[in-house]
């Protein structure tokens, strides 16, 4: 199984309940963890 760690994706935004919220925004972060077999992957690469 093969791991894919992508930390610190940042973005702007607005949400929230408090309309201060809606208006002023926020930055969120993201960590992401992706577990997932890329052996098919590797094996379909085209190598010239």
């Amino acid at each position: 199984m093969d791991c894919l760690h992508l930390k610190g994706i940042r973005g702007y935004g607005y949400t929230g309940a408090l309309p201060e919220e809606q208006i002023l925004g926020q930055w969120f972060e993201v960590n992401l963890w992706l577990y997932l077999d890329l052996v098919p992957a590797g094996q379909s690469v085209c190598a010239d």
